[in-house]
């Protein structure tokens, strides 16, 4: 008996294909967008993620050699699957809340998850470069949108750091290109001496922009302080791993000979971690705070990239998985808090009360940032700290430690005025679709909180992708 043919879609590449349904999804919100339906507009945007969701983690998790034509310049392995299915689970929560929005925030919507997809994909310096640009230029629209004096001041921010940073990945990625002879990252090599240096320099600094190293993060407090609440769930939660994504993907590359690089990203992760933490116990603006905590945990993701093993990046990988969906749950609901005039942690008293369901929602994100027990966020940073002390650093791994003890304060300084009591504050309620996303935020973080052994499986098999 002849064997059953494999079926048709086991053979697509599934980073492609994800890429293809966002861009046909686009196509459709811009098409229904001109002709006013903004609720048809909302379920092709839906549909359009849901399936590119699917087709990354449907097909089977298996390495892929490049093929002809434009393949090489997409990896399909599991690190790309890892990140597209993140990133599109960010943006599916961030659209399922973004309700009440205009066509053009859809469609920004889109190109950004496309470029977060991408990104993470990226087999190609050129690509890689696109790719991040497209992640933040869409950011630019989204960040603006509601044209408030706030909105547009922290947009021009972050246009201002954005293009500083554009130029000095661009530096980066050219003195690499001059010095290998391609383009291509897995054919990389890195010139001696200063040179080489002054091309890890400058792309530590301009991807650090996206992944908001220090002291390039200036413009994150600002930026997700004042834009709305959906639009800083999705920066937080997949436009700085985007940044981590290609990070790693270059320096996995070129870094593993230069021992300078160990200590300066060491060196780099350590202040990220601890000047923001410090920062935040002054904060008294909600999402401020947690601004600031996203800064933090992207110092500790960093700390993957300065050992560059494969134990410390897979810890770094179960890292940012873990909290990406907690800070974009967070994000989202003070989002509908301070659209009702709730910000700071005054305003805040008693809101949770109000609202227990938001407020269970919102404080199941908190703990889980704060690295509670049972929750994603403990899981994730129980899997870095022991890898970072098991490859040499237990110093680095002790400063991270002590960054997550501080943090507690300001975390539960937030859950604390959720259930204050206050006899004179108002019922209030939010969208349906704000509640299903975060819903689907604090369900999946007790899931990977409870059971966190698929995600440490999936994240050693993206980190083995890498070396």
């Amino acid at each position: 008996m002849m064997p059953n043919p494999p079926l048709p879609i086991a053979s697509l590449p599934p980073i492609a294909t994800a890429a293809g349904l966002l861009l046909l999804a686009l196509f459709a919100c811009a098409i229904l967008d001109v002709g006013g339906s903004r609720k048809g507009l909302r379920v092709a945007a839906l549909a359009g993620i849901a399936l590119a969701l699917a087709m990354a983690l449907a097909l089977p998790w298996i390495p892929r050699a490049a093929g002809p034509g434009i393949a090489h310049l997409l990896r399909e392995d599991a690190f790309a699957r890892l990140f597209a299915a993140l990133s599109l689970t960010v943006a599916l929560c961030v659209t399922l809340a973004a309700k009440e929005r205009p066509g053009s925030y859809t469609c920004a919507t889109l190109l950004t998850a496309l470029g977060m997809v991408l990104a993470a994909a990226a087999g190609d310096l050129v690509v890689l470069y696109l790719s991040l640009e497209l992640v933040t230029l869409s950011s630019y629209a989204l960040v603006a949108y509601g044209r408030t004096r706030e909105r547009m001041e922290a947009a021009v921010k972050y246009f201002v750091a954005g293009v500083l940073a554009s130029a000095l990945m661009l530096l980066g990625f050219g003195l690499l290109i001059v010095g290998s002879g391609t383009s291509a990252i897995a054919a990389l090599t890195l010139a001696p001496g200063p040179v080489g240096l002054l091309a890890l320099g400058a792309i530590v600094a301009g991807v650090g922009f996206k992944l908001g190293v220090f002291p390039f993060n200036l413009w994150m407090p600002d930026v997700y302080q004042a834009s709305d609440g959906p639009v800083s769930g999705l920066l937080a939660g997949g436009g700085k791993n985007a940044g981590l994504a290609g990070l790693l993907r270059v320096m996995a590359a070129v870094a593993l000979g230069v021992p300078q690089w160990r200590i300066a990203i060491a060196a780099l992760a350590a202040v990220t971690m601890l000047v923001p933490t410090v920062t935040a116990l002054v904060q008294r603006d909600a999402r401020r705070i947690v601004a600031y905590s996203v800064v933090a945990h992207g110092g500790m993701a960093l700390m993957g990239a300065a050992l560059l093993t494969p134990l410390a990046v897979t810890g770094s990988l179960a890292l940012a998985c873990a909290l990406a969906l907690a800070s974009c749950g967070a994000f989202i609901a003070l989002g509908a808090l301070a659209s009702h005039g709730l910000a700071s942690l005054d305003e805040l008293r008693g809101a949770g009360l109000r609202n227990p369901l938001l407020g269970a929602c919102l404080t199941l994100c908190l703990l889980s940032l704060a690295g509670i027990p049972l929750l994603a966020g403990f899981s994730g940073k129980l899997f870095l700290f022991y890898a970072i002390a098991q490859d040499g650093m237990p110093w680095l791994a002790g400063l991270a430690i002590l960054a997550s003890a501080v943090s507690l304060w300001y975390y539960f300084s937030i859950i604390r005025a959720l259930y204050a009591e206050r006899g004179s504050g108002k019922c209030y309620e939010v969208g349906h679709g704000t509640m299903a996303a975060l819903l689907a935020c604090a369900i999946l973080t007790i899931v990977l909180g409870v059971y966190p052994e698929p995600l440490y499986r999936l994240a050693t098999m993206a980190a083995g992708a890498l070396f």
